[in-house]
């Protein structure tokens, strides 16, 4: 992604142009937070709430990188799994906390999952 950054800059024909940046291969986003869970080495249960689901949200993800490759003359370099476990051991090393901004119904209390030189410690 970096890459196709710094390449952008300096293209004229990139100039004005929405250039997507990505594999060009599908995921869904259950399977997304499966391989996470895979690289965090944590089971996960998903549950699915039609009740939440609204009319623009994705159940599935997919770049079309095709104008990245013609003008750019930029290609993946990095696998999906690779990139995710490089984003996530950047987040152990750099504390990051993630915290839910509303309270879930079907939570009685909302959580917090903070990962903390690869351990994982949920507050209730």
């Amino acid at each position: 992604t970096a890459n196709a950054i710094i390449r952008s800059l300096d293209s004229k024909k990139a100039i004005g142009e929405i250039i997507n940046v990505g594999s060009g291969n599908e995921i869904s986003i259950r399977e997304l937070a499966f391989r996470i869970a895979k690289i965090a080495k944590i089971k996960i249960k998903i549950r699915y709430d039609e009740a939440r689901e609204r009319p623009y949200d994705v159940n599935r993800l997919i770049c079309n990188n095709k104008k990245a490759k013609k003008l750019l003359n930029w290609k993946t370099r990095t696998t999906m799994d690779e990139g995710l476990k490089k984003i996530f051991q950047w987040a152990i090393k750099n504390r990051i906390i993630f915290q839910a901004p509303f309270k879930r119904f079907y939570y009685s209390q909302t959580s917090t999952i903070t990962y903390k030189k690869g351990v994982k410690v949920v507050k209730l």
